[in-house]
Order: structure tokens, then sequence, then C-alpha cells
């Protein structure tokens, strides 16, 4: 039977890689950035907030939450992401409401 770690571990793999598969249409970032940004989403809804050092502890893994906060920062300096990168996302997330007219 696995332990509760790991099973949490497994689940975030799952979820990262769900949400790297549904951004990267949408969002030009090498494959790093990619999974820094779903990390940062998938922190954001764990810890229900936006304050990067509880996100960075949401991190299932090893590292320590300084060098994760670090990551996220980094994510911030480098990346300017456009106004409008999330419309695709929302699109197909809701669906077209034209279709269903």
């Amino acid at each position: 039977m696995d332990s509760f770690p790991a099973r949490i571990l497994s689940i975030t793999s799952f979820a990262l890689a769900d949400l790297q598969k549904t951004l990267t249409p949408y969002v030009q970032l090498d494959k790093s950035r990619i999974e820094t940004l779903c990390l940062l989403v998938l922190g954001m809804i764990s810890a229900r907030t936006v304050n990067l050092t509880r996100i960075a502890s949401e991190r299932p893994t090893c590292a320590e939450v300084a060098s994760t906060y670090r990551l996220l920062q980094r994510l911030f300096q480098h990346v300017i992401l456009p106004d409008n990168w999330s419309v695709g996302i929302v699109m197909v997330l809701i669906g077209n409401p034209d279709r269903h007219c």
C-alpha cells in the first residue's frame, strides 16, 4: 500500500502533467517555464493564496521551500506573458458559447 505522501506526489504529478498539456498550446514557453507556471497554478489552488512563500511550501518534493520560492521568483523575473494569454485557455475550458446557439 502506498504511503500518503507518495499518493499526494502521484496525484500532483498527474495534475501537473494535465495542466502542462492544457497550457502548452496557449503559452509559448519552454518546458521548464511551463512546468514552473503549472507549479504556481497548482500551488495557488492548494494553498488558496498568492503568497509565494506559502505556494512554495505546497510543492510536494524534497526541495527546500527557499529553492522553490526562488524558482517562482525567477518565473516572474524572466517571463512576460501578454495581457490576453489566458483567453484561449478559458475558451477551451468553458467551450465556445457560439456553438450552443
